[in-house]
């Protein structure tokens, strides 16, 4: 089975990442972070506590494991990208944009923020988000093989975990925008490569009853 990616993510996702990264840009920088938090609440709390960690590598790494029953040679493609978007991540964090603080570092009046209790801050390496592109790259690349009809729910899920990033104060909109993007155009220039490797190097072995797109 060949990748086919949906508009869902070839038009809605880059448009809807480059247009909140063009926003970021216009607005002063804290502005929209500051908003959101701003709009806390017990439920949104908790919500975004648990749902940001499905942009961690340790979630990407369990989804691709799952696949090892399903697509042995999409297991293998999910597995090279998250190594990609991993040192893509560092190097940008750690080499290129050393100097990026985090919206705590940013804000130096921590009153204006909600923060959660025993939820541990951060300074630093705030460019890019590395949650964000992560979670960008596993919805765009599962969305080639999924039914169609799940395409928008692995968007709004990628655009949710964006959020949480902000909520949370962990990075700014042009950080979870930027990685969102990175991440995208990860999936987009290597899946279809990758797969047709691992596909002609395990043959019919690679697929295990994979469900028809529809």
């Amino acid at each position: 089975m060949k990748p086919a990616y949906s508009i869902v993510f070839t038009v809605w996702a880059p448009a809807m990442l480059l247009s909140g990264a063009l926003m970021a840009l216009a607005l002063p920088k804290g502005q929209p972070e500051l908003w959101l938090n701003g709009h806390y609440h017990r439920v949104l709390d908790y919500f975004f506590y648990y749902l940001t960690e499905t942009g961690t590598g340790y979630f990407f790494a369990i989804i691709s494991a799952l696949f090892l029953f399903r697509r042995f040679s999409l297991a293998l493609t999910l597995g090279i990208q998250g190594l990609l978007a991993t040192l893509t991540s560092n190097v940008l964090k750690h080499v290129v944009f050393t100097d990026s603080p985090r919206p705590p570092a940013f804000f130096t009046d921590h009153s204006l923020l909600h923060i959660l209790e025993d939820y541990p801050l951060f300074y630093a390496n705030s460019f890019p988000s590395g949650h964000s592109m992560t979670i960008a790259l596993l919805c765009t690349t599962l969305s080639t093989f999924l039914p169609k009809k799940y395409a928008p729910a692995l968007l709004i899920w990628t655009l949710l975990v964006l959020a949480s990033r902000m909520y949370l104060l962990r990075h700014f909109m042009l950080d979870v925008c930027v990685g969102g993007f990175i991440g995208w155009g990860i999936s987009l220039l290597t899946t279809t490569l990758l797969l047709r490797y691992f596909d002609s190097l395990l043959g019919e072995a690679s697929l295990i009853n994979y469900p028809k797109r529809r």
